[in-house]
């Protein structure tokens, strides 16, 4: 089983399906959304706690707390790079692409699927990040 955190900054639009034996399953763990990003250069934090509740006294204006399937309570700041967090600090994804709007969605999605899963053609019309749990990822844009 593959296990990945999709951390999106921005929102998600379905489009034509992709030819696949089993689809992704794709489940919206947090989302809210804000009327301005804070300032500088963008990286997503990911940090590990032993309690939901605990994540979620450590969040800010930026952040998002979420509990994954296999129990595990997780905090994603959105900031500047090497910002201290207050939790186990499990990786920092970014720069993550700056694009001007009137309103940003951010959101935390987990995917989980069987080796060879994949989405529907889609497109966000913002940033999007991964963090691999488990198993291996492979990515297609549209240059490859």
């Amino acid at each position: 089983m593959n296990r990945s955190l999709v951390v999106v900054l921005g929102a998600l639009s379905l489009g034509a399906s992709s030819a696949s034996a089993e689809p992704l399953q794709i489940r919206k763990l947090a989302e809210k959304t804000t009327d301005a990003l804070p300032p500088g250069d963008l990286y997503w934090r990911v940090e590990s706690f032993d309690t939901l509740g605990d994540a979620r006294a450590a969040a800010g204006p930026w952040s998002l707390a979420a509990q994954s399937r296999d129990g595990r309570a997780w905090l994603f700041p959105l900031g500047s790079e090497g910002a201290a967090g207050r939790g186990r600090k499990m990786a920092e994804v970014g720069p993550v692409a700056r694009f001007q709007a009137s309103e940003y969605l951010l959101r935390i999605n987990e995917a989980t699927g069987t080796p060879g899963a994949t989405t529907s053609v889609h497109s966000h019309p913002g940033s999007e990040a991964f963090y691999v749990l488990e198993g291996e990822q492979s990515i297609r844009g549209p240059h490859g």
